[in-house]
């Protein structure tokens, strides 16, 4: 008989971190699992760590380098269970992270995603508040989570270590879109969230360490990154059967991603183009992010020179 969860885990030189996630994996409450660790090209020597864990739980697969995406899609393929969890491999899950998403679960098991609250370790170090904060609008019966109103106000209330899915809802979506370098989780969450609303527990259930190295928010080409989530974005909401709120919090999604994108490119010097670009998406940005655009513009264009001068 099939376990009830696969924990999938994707390895990509992590070495200093992957043995804190196994810990917290095989520390569960409910220990109905099996935990895929797909090790995606790795050349630090994460595997061997893994491979050293005698848990008949543990399953350690290799492939060649191909990215964060499809080393999650790859693991929700050999996975048995109904419901796929995630973790980062320098990321953990508290003790009850699973007996969390076990009650979400028998609560609604016709939802497509189960998800808790998660807490932050800052670069420094040190704890930050939990992402439960500012979702009180959204939260509706005694479980759901309209996910598409938090993210329009760019409210996080879960991410990917923090997240369990319904197999076949995740098979029937496509899994994670490959194309994308940012947002393909964030994405893949508003698409199985469309299909049913998120079930949603304010517990902590998961830590989020920003202070661990290599973080793919690190990555180089990140106003590039984040417009094509937007184009992605427009492409979804102008497909979707939408009601007049849902179609205003994609606005304010889409908007607020372009103003990140355009922002990011501003501060590399690119003027010219982050101005074409404004034209170019000119209807899909709200007033207020237009505004502030035009006066980091100004700003740049006031200040470039000068800046340049006391540099040389």
């Amino acid at each position: 008989m099939p376990p009830r969860f696969s924990v999938v885990i994707p390895l990509y030189n992590k070495r200093a971190h992957i043995e804190r996630a196994l810990d917290s994996v095989l520390a569960q409450t409910v220990g109905d699992f099996e935990l895929l660790v797909i090790d995606d090209g790795s050349t630090d020597g994460g595997g061997e760590i893994v491979k050293a864990h005698t848990d008949p739980r543990l399953r350690l697969v290799s492939q060649a380098n191909q990215g964060v995406s499809a080393a999650r899609n790859n693991g929700v393929a050999l996975a048995t269970a109904p419901y796929v969890a995630f973790l980062d491999a320098d990321d953990e899950w508290k003790p009850d992270f699973l007996a969390e998403i076990t009650r979400l679960i028998d609560a609604s098991p016709g939802s497509a995603i189960f998800a808790t609250a998660y807490e932050k370790i800052s670069p420094n170090g040190k704890s930050q508040q939990s992402s439960a904060h500012d979702i009180e609008q959204a939260t509706f019966g005694e479980v759901f989570l309209d996910f598409l109103d938090c993210i329009g106000r760019d409210v996080h209330p879960f991410y990917t270590s923090s997240v369990c899915v319904s197999r076949s809802a995740f098979l029937a979506v496509g899994g994670f879109d490959r194309s994308l370098q940012i947002g393909e989780d964030e994405y893949l969450w508003l698409t199985l969230s469309l299909r049913s609303p998120a079930c949603f527990s304010r517990k902590v259930g998961a830590t989020y360490h920003r202070e661990a190295e290599n973080r793919a928010l690190n990555q180089s080409g990140r106003s590039e990154k984040f417009l094509s989530f937007v184009r992605k974005l427009i492409i979804t909401s102008d497909n979707a059967t939408l009601s007049e709120k849902q179609r205003n919090d994609f606005k304010g999604l889409i908007s607020f991603n372009l103003y990140r994108s355009l922002t990011t490119l501003l501060r590399s010097g690119e003027k010219d183009q982050t101005r074409q670009l404004m034209v170019d998406f000119s209807e899909f940005l709200l007033p207020e992010h237009k505004r502030k655009l035009i006066r980091k513009i100004l700003k740049y264009a006031l200040l470039g020179p000068v800046l340049h001068i006391w540099h040389n």
